[in-house]
């Protein structure tokens, strides 16, 4: 009687446990479940900005020139022969890294503002 009460005894040990991973198991799925819906958000988002040609090739453009290295051509409010300013914007004493981050951080809040003032869905 007393082996038969101490394997009751093992046994709903057992069944506490596995009701307590059960649980953490559950809220683990939650959570991922959550995240993907997250993400999937995210990329609708990026989806619907590279939908819009206009902003597609400027995009492409500029991660094409900063991965490349190369400058790419914009319009600015002219500037001529008598400025002063460097011709890439870059600070004089800023290496490549931080300029290609600086540049495609600029970048990213150009789409961004673009994407708040016409109405799209994020």
């Amino acid at each position: 009687m007393k082996a038969a009460g101490q394997n009751l005894l093992v046994d709903y040990k057992e069944l506490h446990q596995y009701k307590n991973e059960n649980g953490q198991l559950r809220q683990y799925i939650h959570d991922i479940t959550e995240e993907n819906g997250k993400l999937n958000e995210t990329l609708c988002g990026l989806l619907d900005v590279l939908a819009i040609p206009n902003f597609r090739e400027k995009l492409f453009a500029i991660a094409d020139a900063l991965i490349g290295g190369r400058p790419i051509p914009t319009s600015s409010g002219g500037g001529g022969d008598t400025s002063d300013l460097r011709w890439d914007g870059r600070n004089s004493d800023e290496d490549e890294q931080s300029y290609r981050r600086r540049c495609m951080m600029a970048a990213a809040g150009i789409v961004k503002s673009r994407n708040k003032t016409k109405g799209f869905r994020r």
